[in-house]
C-alpha cells in the first residue's frame, strides 16, 4: 500500500508524458486548463520494486512511492529555476495540490509524506542535486526551502474539502 507521494517536474513539454510517473499534470496551451493524465503504473504496482514492474520516479525510494509530475520545465534554467518556453502553471500547481490531497485521502498518506523530488533527494546519502520542484512560479515570493511545506498546506487546504465520495482525479 502506498505510504508516501513525490512531486516532480518532468523537464520536458505541457503535453510530454514518461512512464517514470503514477500521475502527470499535464496542460494544454489552447484551452488553458490543465489535465491529469495517468501512467502505465499504478500506485500499487510501487509496493514491489523488485520485480521491475513500477514506476521508477524517486531513486532509492520508490517502495511505497507514488509519482505525480508536472509537465513542465523544458530547457530549465538552473540560474533562474525555471523555464522560459514551458514554465509550471498555477493550473498545474493547483490540480497538482488537489490530486495529491485526492491520493493521501485514498491511500490515509500522512502529510509529512508528501514531498518534493528535492527534499527527497537531499534525504539521500549522496544527493544527485535533484531541483524538482524548488521554484512556483505562481508563488514567486515562496523561498527554495520553503517550497515544501507551502504545498504541504496547499494540499492540507484541498483534504479540508473532501472526503473518499468526493474523489474526482483518481
Amino acid at each position: 500500500m502506498p505510504y508516501r507521494a513525490t512531486l516532480h517536474h518532468t523537464v520536458g513539454r505541457y503535453e510530454q508524458f514518461f512512464n517514470d510517473y503514477h500521475y502527470m499534470i499535464a496542460y494544454n496551451p489552447k484551452t488553458k486548463q490543465a489535465y491529469v493524465k495517468k501512467g502505465i503504473y499504478t500506485p500499487e504496482d510501487n509496493d514491489n520494486t523488485g520485480d521491475g514492474r513500477y514506476a521508477p520516479h524517486c531513486a532509492l525510494m520508490n517502495t511505497g512511492n507514488i509519482g505525480v509530475a508536472i509537465c513542465a520545465n523544458y530547457q530549465y534554467n538552473h540560474k533562474t529555476n525555471t523555464s522560459d518556453t514551458y514554465p509550471i502553471t498555477a493550473q498545474q500547481l493547483e490540480l497538482a495540490f488537489e490530486l495529491l490531497a485526492e491520493l493521501s485521502i485514498k491511500y490515509n498518506i500522512k502529510i509529512e509524506e508528501i514531498q518534493t523530488h528535492y527534499e527527497r533527494d537531499k534525504k539521500l546519502k549522496k544527493p544527485s542535486g535533484k531541483v524538482d520542484i524548488i521554484f512556483l512560479p505562481s508563488y514567486s515570493q515562496v523561498k527554495k526551502e520553503e517550497v515544501g511545506n507551502f504545498i504541504r498546506n496547499k494540499v492540507k487546504w484541498y483534504i479540508s474539502k473532501k472526503n473518499k465520495n468526493t474523489l474526482r482525479l483518481i
